[in-house]
């Protein structure tokens, strides 16, 4: 999304801080501890701490090779909130999901967020799976990933004619996930 890219390139009026809330970043973790950093002439790189959780998002805004990611090791019983907040926040065109877990992990959780082909973000935006993977590694730990692409335009996209945005939404701890 060309409009929120902009947010992203150094404007010497706005503080890092004031870019973290009109991005909609700071509405994903609003009671976190934030420490956020504009690059120059581009970019943006967050870490946040709550309690025993770490978000950190990083984001790169020029049109030919524009990137955002997001992860978290924040442990819940569904992400699917998350993952729709994040997606409504970054607005990808396409997006790769991955959650690292061991079996007490999947077995905490009351929704696995690959149970399911399709993401509503809140803006309006559907992404469907194009393709997934998992991989076992020793004992128990377990590496899922998926691959989803828009197809339903999001309200941002109807009033913009191009996007060049992908993302990436990491979820850990034991799930640990990752989106672009």
């Amino acid at each position: 999304d060309p409009d929120f890219s902009k947010l992203f390139w150094k404007d010497p009026s706005k503080t890092d801080a004031e870019v973290t809330v009109s991005s909609g970043i700071r509405d994903l973790m609003p009671t976190a501890t934030i420490q956020e950093f504009m690059f120059d002439p581009c970019g943006y790189s967050m870490n946040a701490l709550l309690f025993d959780a770490y978000y950190t998002i990083h984001i790169t805004p020029e049109s030919h090779c524009s990137y955002g990611s997001f992860e978290t090791n924040v442990r819940q019983r569904s992400y699917d909130s998350l993952i729709r907040n994040v997606l409504s926040v970054f607005r990808p065109k396409r997006f790769t999901l991955t959650l690292f877990a061991d079996a007490a992990g999947l077995d905490e959780m009351d929704e696995n967020p690959f149970d399911t082909d399709t993401f509503a973000g809140t803006s309006g935006g559907t992404y469907k799976l194009h393709s997934r993977s998992s991989t076992k590694f020793e004992g128990d730990y377990c590496s899922f990933m998926g691959n989803y692409r828009r197809v339903g335009a999001s309200k941002s996209a109807k009033s913009a004619k191009a996007r060049s945005r992908t993302g990436s939404v990491g979820l850990p701890g034991k799930p640990t996930k990752s989106v672009r």
